[in-house]
């Protein structure tokens, strides 16, 4: 962004310290999360609705045909203030979820027999959705 908008070397410090907790460091992964409503009035009145929203993401890892959790880990968002003193959440979240090494190999072994989901625990949005075996095989490969 700062080559198209013609910024100073500055601004490239500036933008690579914004972005850095969003790089996965070898044991964790990012994710993006946003309310995509094009109507401007409908979606200030939406976000509204969702302040703090943002502290009920998990990722859960779940045995394939039972759905049993096996585990469910905290996406912990990669900045505070994304939702206003108003209680206007934003319309874009960033998550950086930690794995421990032991979850990382487990997940590993396990991949043909676990599902994971990405879960919003929250009674305003209760939403849950499976990512596909091959996002997650993707995904592994950002573990060291």
């Amino acid at each position: 962004m700062v080559l198209v908008e013609k910024g100073t070397n500055h601004q490239f410090a500036e933008e690579g310290r914004a972005y850095d907790p969003l790089v996965p460091k070898g044991n964790n992964i990012t994710i993006t999360f946003m309310f995509e409503i094009d109507n401007e009035p409908i979606r200030k009145a939406t976000l509204k609705k969702f302040g703090r929203i943002e502290y009920n993401f998990k990722l859960q890892i779940c045995k394939k045909g039972s759905g049993e959790l096996i585990v469910s880990l905290p996406c912990k968002p990669t900045e505070d203030g994304r939702t206003t003193n108003e209680g206007m959440t934003s319309a874009v979240h960033f998550f950086s979820v930690p794995f421990s090494k032991e979850q990382i190999q487990f997940l590993r072994d396990n991949l043909d027999n676990v599902q994971v989901k990405l879960t919003v625990d929250d009674e305003r949005y209760p939403h849950s959705t499976v990512l596909s075996p091959l996002l997650v095989k993707e995904l592994l490969k950002d573990f060291d």
